[in-house]
């Protein structure tokens, strides 16, 4: 485990913990009342309770005895109570287990014809299955998602890659690159791979295939980079389409990319991969607002995400230049807030169901003030955000070749 050191101090540091004081408050009061007609899902860990519930186990671990503790507990059994009766058993001692037993068979179907990303696919399941070990299922499940990665990889050059299929595109990004598209992305491309299979190394659950495949995939990654003001990595590699440059986020960019290689160096003992990661992190963090295309605040592709990376990274490195640009960023969130609007002065821009872009509450993990508030925790407080193994974004401590 790292040695996890409190990052914001001073003036910063107090008005974060105003901030998130405020978000705090903000979700008690949300999850106290009832659903109203044209809320957002309520089950789901991006979205929903499964989500806030995080939050609040981790405020009880830096604030014991308010009783997050119990709240988060609630929360989950709210999340759990969506799929009774579908999924779950109500008798089941463990409410997992069927869901487990369901996304097994569905990975029985071969040959796979679905999305291998993180959040919609093939490497979702396999993080799911590396968190459930040793329990019922996790081996498994992490066996059959590397045996479909294998069936599914492509070879380009001297590495492997993984298309995405124009059906399973939006019809926008279909569009633009009718014949597919290689994603540079870890929220749904290659880079999750990486994320996944490396953690697959690191807990001794990767089956034969999975080195090679992890080794292709970051040799691929690596011969993607367009260096630009606007970073290293393009969002996609696609016929007909070179884009160079990408968004500052988690979703795609550079410092989403730089720490899951970080991790793989670490997982896997690889020096040359820690050098490009650090090399990948130096640059994005040298980028200010200006170029980095952010326009709100969530952990995908906001500004607190952004912060939370980096300092994910300096934890990992101590290199004070990825502390400084953590500390930036943060700021930058700060600032960003709209007192008397949305989440605790936080909105999301994004799309709605009618196609606008417009402000948006948002009150989750993903894209909203729970996630926001996570980052808060970790940036403020002397605990190691274990959470962030859903984003494959944990890097080990550093190992005897450092």
């Amino acid at each position: 485990m790292l040695s996890w050191e409190p990052l914001l101090a001073g003036d910063l540091g107090r008005r974060s913990h105003l901030a998130l004081k405020e978000i705090t408050e903000d979700l008690l009061r949300r999850v106290a009342s009832p659903p109203g007609a044209g809320d957002l899902p309520h089950f789901s860990l991006a979205r929903g309770h499964a989500g806030q519930a995080l939050f609040f186990a981790y405020l009880d671990r830096v604030l014991p005895g308010e009783g997050y503790d119990d709240l988060a507990i609630d929360l989950l059994e709210r999340a759990a109570e969506h799929l009774q009766g579908w999924l779950l058993d109500p008798d089941d001692a463990d409410p997992v287990e069927g869901i487990m037993a369901a996304i097994l068979e569905h990975l029985q179907q071969t040959p796979w014809r679905r999305h291998y990303d993180l959040i919609g696919g093939l490497v979702g399941f396999g993080a799911l299955g590396l968190e459930r070990h040793p329990r019922s299922g996790g081996a498994e499940c992490v066996a059959l998602v590397t045996a479909h990665l294998a069936e599914l990889a492509e070879r380009q050059g001297e590495g492997l890659t993984w298309l995405t299929r124009p059906e399973l595109l939006t019809p926008q990004a279909a569009e633009m690159t009718p014949q597919g598209q290689y994603d540079v992305g870890v929220a749904h491309g290659v880079p999750g791979v990486v994320g996944f299979l490396a953690e697959a190394v690191g807990a001794g659950l990767a089956p034969p295939a999975a080195g090679p495949l992890l080794a292709g995939a970051v040799r691929w990654i690596l011969s993607c980079k367009r260096p630009s003001r606007g970073g290293l990595f393009p969002y996609h590699i696609a016929p007909g389409s070179d884009l160079s440059g990408s968004r500052l986020a988690w979703c795609y960019g550079d410092p989403g990319i730089a720490t899951v290689l970080l991790a793989a160096a670490r997982h896997t003992g690889e020096p040359s991969w820690e050098r490009e990661a650090l090399e990948a992190a130096r640059l994005a963090a040298a980028r200010d607002w200006s170029s980095s295309s952010v326009r709100d605040s969530c952990l995908c592709h906001g500004g607190a995400g952004v912060a939370h990376l980096f300092n994910r990274l300096f934890q990992a490195s101590r290199a004070p230049e990825l502390a400084e640009a953590a500390r930036y960023w943060f700021e930058w969130t700060l600032a960003d807030r709209k007192p008397g609007k949305g989440c605790a002065g936080f909105l999301h821009w994004s799309m709605t169901e009618e196609g606008q872009q417009e402000w948006l509450e948002d009150p989750g993990f993903l894209m909203g003030s729970a996630g926001i508030g996570l980052a808060l925790i970790a940036a403020l407080f002397p605990v190691e955000p274990a959470w962030d193994r859903v984003l494959l974004a944990s890097i080990p401590a550093a190992p005897a070749w450092d």
